[in-house]
C-alpha cells in the first residue's frame, strides 16, 4: 500500500489507469500485472471452499406486487425454496 500511495496511486481507477511500464519498473513485472489484471477483476486463481456457506439468502424486487397479499404471498414462496436449500 506505501509503495502504490507513493507512486500516486491510491484508488482502484488510479491503478487501472496508471503506467503498465512504470508499475512493472517499481514492483517487479509479476505483481504490477497481477495488481493491475485484479483491478479490472480478472482473476484466473482457482476458488477453494473454505467451508459450509455462512449464510444462504432469497431475494426479489416485489415489483409485480401491488398489495400486502400478494407480497405475503411472494414472501411465503421465499421462505419455502430458502427453507428448502
Amino acid at each position: 500500500a506505501k509503495c502504490l500511495e507513493a507512486l500516486g496511486i491510491n484508488s482502484v481507477r488510479d491503478l487501472q489507469t496508471f503506467s503498465p511500464k512504470i508499475l512493472e519498473k517499481e514492483l517487479g513485472i509479476s505483481v504490477a500485472q497481477r495488481i493491475q489484471k485484479l483491478s479490472f477483476g480478472e482473476d484466473n486463481s482457482p476458488v477453494i471452499l473454505s467451508g459450509p456457506p455462512q449464510s444462504f439468502s432469497e431475494e426479489d424486487s416485489f415489483k409485480k406486487c401491488s398489495s400486502e397479499v400478494e407480497a405475503k404471498n411472494k414472501i411465503e414462496e421465499l421462505l419455502a425454496s430458502l427453507l428448502n436449500r
